[in-house]
């Protein structure tokens, strides 16, 4: 069984596509104009297009799915905070680390930053680790 320690911890950048947002949208039936077309957000809250919250969510899922944790790893519970909005055509920095480990079960930040190093996302998951 692979060893986890708190501190362990995995860093990501991704681009923001837009091709990756029209996907999402189709996957995810969530066609809401805020993501797909600039002429019809809210310009009193954003600037241009915004990427699905659960968009970014399912990047986290594929890092503690795949990388850390890792393989076998199970999800219980995960909270976001959205604190800056995230735009289609930015690129991000995604931070999972172990902060407690509890027997079989680890939390974990699950963090997201812009490439100056604002907060964009505060998350906290709760996750079975893998077994083997």
């Amino acid at each position: 069984m692979k060893e986890f320690k708190v501190g362990d911890e995995i860093q990501v950048i991704k681009e923001i596509t837009e091709e990756n947002i029209k996907a999402f949208s189709l996957l995810s039936g969530d066609i809401n104009p805020i993501h797909l077309d600039d002429k019809k957000i809210n310009k009193k809250y954003h600037k241009k297009k915004i990427a699905h919250g659960m968009y970014l969510a399912s990047l986290f899922s594929a890092l503690i799915g795949v990388e850390l944790p890792g393989n076998g790893t199970i999800y219980i519970s995960q909270s976001f905070n959205f604190t800056k909005p995230i735009y289609v055509g930015s690129t991000v920095k995604l931070n999972v680390k172990i902060k407690k480990i509890i027997v079989d079960f680890a939390i974990l930040e699950t963090n997201c930053y812009d490439l100056k190093g604002d907060l964009l996302i505060e998350g906290e998951a709760k996750v079975v680790l893998p077994e083997y």
